[in-house]
């Protein structure tokens, strides 16, 4: 299973097709989950040790440490930041596959939506801070619709195994014992253009649910 779980990060790494790269990083979510108890039973072997993973580039943009929150909490990690002056590196604290997977699907996220967002704005207009808080709001909606057919499919353990472990956040807790959180900017909404956030919206669950384009979405240009 960690086999099949490696080579579905590997085609989401390595995939011009931006629906086929999605599909395989829900895939890999979904295996995960369901066989969470077998790969926690050889955890002890080191084959699932708990470990960081972290974005290369720092970042003083909103809406990356919001995507960054999002992906974290669907693949049962904990997120920090690591500062440069203003800036942050987003960090992934896990077992090994959730970080490793967690860090895979911000970055092809991020660079998604970016592309996204900058398509549609060019071609129609509007803020890209309005686009991306669409974006975002779709892309939660639709994680939140994925919990919720599990539950109404009687797999409420697969809900809870999306959860954060206990033993990473008792790692998390030991290692920020003491230190003082920081307060940043989380203002992505600029101008409350609801064509523009619309846009994003279902750009957002489009992207989400794995309904993308080959080749790339048009960002809600339609």
């Amino acid at each position: 299973m960690i086999d099949r779980v490696s080579k579905l990060l590997a085609l989401s790494g390595n995939n011009p097709s931006a629906h086929e790269a999605q599909e395989a990083l829900t895939k890999a979510r979904d295996l995960m989950a369901r066989y969470n108890i077998m790969i926690g039973e050889i955890s002890e072997n080191g084959v699932d040790d708990i470990k960081e993973t972290s974005t290369a580039l720092y970042s003083r943009a909103p809406w990356k440490r919001k995507i960054a929150f999002i992906v974290a909490r669907r693949f049962r990690c904990k997120l920090y930041y690591r500062a440069n002056h203003s800036a942050q590196k987003m960090c992934f604290l896990g077992h090994d596959l959730d970080a490793a997977t967690a860090l895979k699907s911000y970055e092809f996220t991020i660079e998604y939506a970016d592309t996204a967002s900058n398509r549609y704005t060019r071609a129609i207009g509007g803020a890209k801070g309005d686009w991306m808080y669409g974006f975002l709001m779709g892309l939660e909606e639709v994680f939140k619709e994925q919990d919720a057919i599990w539950t109404s499919d009687g797999e409420q353990a697969l809900v809870l195994v999306s959860q954060v472990p206990d033993d990473v956040v008792q790692q998390f807790n030991k290692m920020f014992e003491g230190a003082k959180p920081s307060r940043f900017s989380a203002n992505i909404l600029k101008n409350g253009d609801e064509r523009t956030v619309l846009a994003g919206y279902r750009t957002g669950k489009d992207y989400g649910s794995g309904n993308m384009l080959d080749g790339g979405d048009d960002g809600g240009i339609s």
